[in-house]
């Protein structure tokens, strides 16, 4: 068997081993779900199975099977410019959200009017992207 073909279905068998965790855990949720409310579990099991499973499933792979390749892949990306502009756009972008935020609920507090949550997601986008901009400029 050549290393191709074994690395194949190493790689299937983990993505088999991640479905089917993926699938018992929201099973597993969909019946204490259904305890919990008093709901059928003939319907609840299948339904967050199929509903929560791929989350779960893509969580577990990413987060316990394939760990060292994750890992592998930040130490390698470190240096890469771009990725440090994003990270710095991010940083200062959540500092500009939370100081908004706080002027929000001030305002909430002073005149009572309460500002829609897609203002403050357009906000936050809108900061990381001019944010990412600057620093894109600078470093050019």
């Amino acid at each position: 068997m050549t290393s191709e073909t074994k690395g194949g279905r190493t790689r299937l068998l983990t993505i088999g081993a991640a479905a089917a965790s993926g699938a018992a855990a929201g099973a597993l949720l969909g019946w204490v779900a259904a305890l919990r409310t008093g709901g059928d579990p003939a319907l609840y099991v299948p339904v967050f199975a199929a509903a929560v499973g791929p989350v779960a499933a893509a969580a577990f792979w990413m987060l316990v099977l394939n760990a060292g390749e994750t890992r592998r892949l930040d130490t390698d990306s470190a240096a890469d410019v771009e990725r440090s502009w994003t990270r710095d756009a991010a940083a200062a972008a959540f500092t500009d959200l939370i100081v908004l935020l706080a002027a929000g609920v001030v305002v909430q507090a002073v005149a009572g009017w309460a500002e829609p949550l897609p203002l403050y997601c357009a906000a936050g986008l809108g900061a990381w992207t001019l944010r990412y901009a600057v620093a894109r400029h600078r470093n050019s």
